[in-house]
């Protein structure tokens, strides 16, 4: 999970939405949401601003599985928040797709969150201190630091395995063969000794390409960042 800073802007249409009445309730909140004919200008704005991936699970929207508009804290429970935009992220798969139905053992992020919300257990993305929480092992799976406290193992526990299903044999594998390939084409990198293609790939694993990130950026980051020909011993 990536932190995303507060916005420096709203979308136009969002702040026109905004002066208008503010729903008052899940009804109103519905609604008036689904009414809400500008859902594509505001994904055009969040895209940037999470570099092409989800929220939760750092999967590329630009995958298969589409994305959606997903309320951080839900607009059932906090109807007044429904067109607060740094409330809004994007979450991976299209909610079309699931019309198909789809294993909910399969489903993560926003799909699989809902309407649920604890907000004193909860890890947002839009919490500065998100970010620090979390820890990749090499098997794919998301874990808790050793060194946290046993306040911060619940709310990883809660937000990773209850809420948002961050631990599904899908994610999981899909982050252990990132690093597996990772790893096998640095040791191929490093047996020709040529730091400057090492350094390449890095880079194109690491860092934005047009405005975009490799998707699962924070496991390559946490075990994949070491290798730079540069970096400290």
């Amino acid at each position: 999970m990536k932190y995303l800073a507060p916005a420096s802007h709203t979308p136009y249409q969002l702040e026109q939405r905004q002066q208008q009445t503010i729903p008052g309730n899940e009804q109103e909140a519905t609604s008036a949401w689904k009414n809400f004919s500008y859902k594509k200008k505001v994904e055009d704005a969040l895209l940037p601003r999470q570099q092409g991936l989800c929220a939760y699970c750092e999967n590329r929207l630009d995958s298969d599985m589409g994305q959606h508009i997903e309320h951080v804290q839900p607009k059932s429970r906090y109807p007044e928040k429904t067109f607060d935009y740094d409330n809004l992220v994007l979450s991976c798969r299209d909610s079309d797709a699931l019309k198909g139905g789809v294993d909910i053992s399969d489903s993560s992020c926003g799909h699989y969150k809902g309407s649920r919300y604890n907000a004193g257990k909860f890890i947002s993305p839009i919490d500065a201190d998100c970010e620090h929480y979390f820890f990749y092992s090499l098997t794919g799976e998301i874990l808790v630091s050793d060194k946290s406290s046993t306040e911060e193992q619940e709310k990883v526990n809660y937000t990773v395995n209850e809420l948002l299903n961050l631990n599904c044999r899908r994610l999981v594998r899909e982050r252990a063969d990132i690093l597996l390939e990772g790893f096998r084409i640095l040791q191929d990198l490093k047996n020709q000794e040529n730091d400057e293609v090492l350094k390449y790939f890095l880079d194109s694993e690491l860092q934005s390409t047009n405005g975009k990130l490799q998707s699962y950026t924070s496991i390559r980051e946490q075990h994949l960042k070491s290798y730079y020909p540069d970096a400290k011993k």
